[in-house]
């Protein structure tokens, strides 16, 4: 199944794995290269046809569940972030 997911740009993006790595990432399409480890899509000749092994992959619904969830980990760790930098800065002005 294929689930796509709006950018902040307002692009469609699929969710896609590597087999080699393991990388999840974003991307418009799918990939004939993972952005992470640089492994490709090799074609190889099996009697009189050619089969083509992918490294990159629509991501499983685990595989989705887990990058969603780890992308909602990372906001929430920047928007903490942000508002301690905030705080520290009100605070050194007020001292």
């Amino acid at each position: 199944m294929i689930e796509l997911i709006n950018t902040k740009d307002g692009e469609l993006h699929m969710i896609c794995t590597c087999d080699n790595c393991h990388y999840t990432f974003e991307c418009p399409k799918l990939p004939t290269r993972c952005p992470d480890c640089g492994k490709e899509t090799r074609s190889h000749k099996v009697g009189s046809r050619i089969v083509s092994l992918t490294c990159v992959r629509e991501a499983t619904e685990a595989e989705i569940d887990c990058y969603k969830r780890i992308r909602r980990e990372l906001a929430e760790e920047e928007s903490q972030a942000a508002a301690a930098a905030a705080l520290s800065k009100n605070l050194k002005a007020l001292g």
